[in-house]
């Protein structure tokens, strides 16, 4: 398989299986004939073994990569990816994280890449500068400062606080603050935290890094679960949204047909407002890859949650090419195995095992939300009304990768990637974007920059997340039908060894690929870029990658309102939406929508409303225009106090001297919007004496006066204040 280095362009992917030698054909000739029934309801009727081989030699932890010298830059290293997490257990999740580890060349299952030779990060990866280059945003943009991103994961990295301070201090970034980062469990409390666990604890890492590479000056909130059930997995992410979280990262994930994925866990992902994330998978369309690994090594044969559920973003992984300027030149679907792969299906000899591809596929739960379902492309994926997880895509080959630094469950610094890096990258982006910007489902926004701005986002039309990796159906099936026997064209009639202690054996390697029928025959499906990638929209990219943070924004018209300056109870008012605007093209408003605050509300396809308040009070309108494409504006408010008589005092002396001129002041409150006093008058006991703010007067006879003030507001409302003026000589 061709492997994308930041040196040299992308090439297209040419099949090529090992040669079988006659010594393998004969251990396998005919074995395949034997498994005339289908395994499961879905399972193809007869099967076929894939022949190739190759076996990747164990490396354990101490195989991670060295930190590479400046002449090992720009040579030509092998290595295998890993697993920080092993595959989940029924009813728990796994985190998606793959470390790179070089091995000797020559290494069964090693593939060969090519550190680049200008600046790179401590082990060959890129860095925060390439992705920020490659992907056209500012990490340092003070927009970040107003967002929160919380990173959820199972189980406590001890060093998580430490490791990102060692990052820091790498990219000269300041040390992190109570303020700039909060590790919590999960139910929100500082302590006490959940056991430590290696290989969470390199996700950990790789998640706080890569949030923290794309912004700089994000709040940061670690969420830590129990441990990887569903169950703790969700909690965590409730309290993460209910501690005020922006953007949510999950990167982790396990089967749909999983036993323990309740209604409540999926609800658990439903926060509307905000961006929430989820990483498709690191083992292909349905984890078809799995089938490349062990005894128990099969296709799950669904998509994984929480990326299937439609309330979030499903996020797919791509590989990456870099100009030497660090300006993107190539990205395409990433797949790391295929029948391009030298090593095919081989779990009979050598155990190549799975080398990882980016996951999605068809939900069979969950519909889609309308937006997705809506867009150009999707009729192709076959997937119908329902959910296919792939809504976005970044970088997540660890053969490009990642650099983080990692010391509980790692070995310093490290190559690292998957679609654990994918969705991070994208939760910060979305964060340096100002977040969700009050959308309900965020992913909407993808869907319509699709649609009406496709220049905010880089298209990936090549590869493909399924067995055969991008290449077309005739290619692929010559391919397979040279190195199986029988002969299939199919990959979904494949059996294989890795059931070996499985009845009837061999066992049914499960659904590889999107473009074949699921039956037993060999029929081909043209609607297929369920696991192809496509011009537009298709499942292992979604609506390709990002083209600086524009994709991440709202497509919403805007609105303002014009209203009076003062409103009366039980009298009409006049309000008029104004100046509408709208990104796209063509639209124009379809309804106004009025909520006046006391309880009723108008829906209007003129501009121009009047409405009547009957009760005194304060009030708050919202007006939200929804445009010709069902997209609603931000609502604008303004709000009215309204109703009430104004209050008055006198400020003056209540003693004075006969014949001798004094000065009394009206001293008034007005509580109404818009609300001025427009008339004063004064008395002495039942005469008339002024009408200003002010009196001044002269008693010229001793006694007892009452001196009476009434105040008079524009909406005709008054109120009286009264006080004594002893006149004495």
């Amino acid at each position: 398989m061709t492997t994308i280095s930041r040196d040299a362009a992308p090439r297209h992917r040419v099949l090529r299986f090992a040669v079988v030698t006659a010594a393998v054909s004969a251990v396998v000739l005919n074995v395949a004939g034997t498994a005339a029934a289908a395994p499961s309801p879905t399972a193809p009727g007869g099967g076929a073994h894939v022949t190739s081989s190759g076996d990747p030699s164990a490396t354990g932890d101490a195989g991670a990569r060295a930190q590479l010298s400046s002449r090992e830059r720009g040579t030509i290293r092998y290595a295998v990816p890993k697993r920080v997490c092993p595959k989940p257990a029924p009813g728990e999740l796994s985190c998606m994280a793959l470390r790179l580890v070089d091995v000797p060349q020559g290494t069964k299952g090693a593939k060969s890449y090519v550190a680049p030779a200008y600046a790179t990060g401590p082990t060959g990866g890129f860095t925060p500068a390439d992705l920020a280059s490659a992907y056209g945003y500012t990490p340092s943009s003070s927009v970040g400062a107003t967002q929160t991103v919380a990173i959820v994961d199972a189980y406590d990295d001890p060093h998580a606080l430490s490791d990102l301070n060692a990052f820091n201090a790498h990219y000269g970034l300041p040390p992190e603050t109570s303020t700039s980062f909060r590790k919590v469990n999960q139910n929100g409390a500082a302590s006490p935290l959940p056991a430590a666990n290696a290989g969470w604890a390199g996700e950990i890492a790789l998640d706080l890094e890569a949030v923290r590479a794309v912004c700089n000056r994000c709040k940061i909130l670690l969420v830590e679960a129990n441990s990887a059930s569903g169950a703790n997995l969700a909690t965590a992410v409730t309290t993460a949204a209910a501690m005020h979280a922006t953007e949510i990262s999950n990167s982790y994930g396990g089967p749909e047909n999983s036993s323990d994925n309740s209604a409540s866990i999926a609800a658990a992902y439903d926060h509307p407002g905000i961006v929430i994330t989820a990483s498709t998978g690191d083992h292909g369309w349905y984890d078809w890859d799995y089938a490349n690994e062990g005894s128990s090594g099969a296709s799950d044969n669904a998509s994984n949650t929480p990326a299937s559920y439609p309330t979030v973003v499903a996020v797919g992984g791509t590989a990456l090419a870099l100009n030497a300027d660090g300006t993107r030149q190539e990205e395409d679907v990433w797949n790391e195995n295929g029948p391009d792969d030298q090593y095919g299906l081989d779990p009979w000899f050598g155990w190549s095992g799975a080398q990882g591809a980016s996951g999605g596929g068809c939900s069979a739960r969950y519909q889609a939300k309308a937006f997705q379902a809506g867009a150009a492309g999707y009729a192709d994926t076959g997937c119908g009304s329902t959910r296919l997880a792939g809504d976005v895509a970044a970088l997540a080959d660890p053969y490009t990768g990642f650099d983080v630094y990692a010391t509980y469950g790692g070995s310093g610094w490290a190559t690292t990637g998957g679609t654990s890096l994918s969705a991070p990258l994208i939760a910060a982006m979305w964060a340096l974007a100002g977040g969700s910007g009050g959308v309900a489902y965020p992913a909407q926004s993808l869907y319509d920059h699709l649609k009406y701005a496709p220049s905010s986002l880089y298209d990936v039309t090549l590869g493909g997340n399924a067995f055969c990796a991008g290449d077309s159906a005739a290619s692929c099936s010559a391919a397979l039908q040279a190195e199986t026997e029988p002969p299939t064209g199919n990959p979904n009639n494949l059996v294989n060894g890795n059931s070996f202690y499985s009845s009837p054996w061999p066992g049914w390697a499960g659904l590889l690929d999107c473009g074949y029928a699921r039956d037993g025959s060999e029929t081909t499906i043209a609607a297929n870029t369920q696991c192809n990638a496509a011009t537009g929209y298709d499942g292992p990219s979604g609506v390709g990658t990002p083209q600086g943070l524009a994709a991440f924004k709202p497509m919403r018209p805007a609105i303002k309102m014009t209203a009076p300056a003062l409103l009366k109870v039980n009298t009409a008012a006049s309000f008029t939406a104004t100046s509408f605007s709208d990104p796209i093209p063509g639209s124009t408003p379809a309804s106004y929508q009025w909520n006046w605050g006391d309880g009723q509300t108008s829906v209007t396809a003129s501009a121009t409303v009047s409405h009547t308040y009957l009760a005194k009070g304060t009030y708050s309108i919202k007006l939200t225009v929804v445009d010709s494409n069902g997209r609603a504006s931000l609502p604008v408010a303004k709000q009215y106090t309204l109703g009430y008589a104004p209050t008055a005092a006198i400020t003056g002396a209540t003693t004075v001297r006969v014949n001798t001129t004094h000065t009394w002041y009206a001293k008034t409150t007005e509580k109404n919007t818009g609300g001025k006093i427009v008339k004063w008058s004064w008395k002495v006991n039942s005469t008339v004496v002024g009408s200003a703010s002010s009196l001044v007067r002269k008693f010229t006879a001793r006694g007892s006066y009452k001196l009476t003030l009434t105040v008079t507001n524009n909406s005709g409302l008054r109120s009286s204040k009264v006080i004594s003026v002893s006149v004495v000589s």
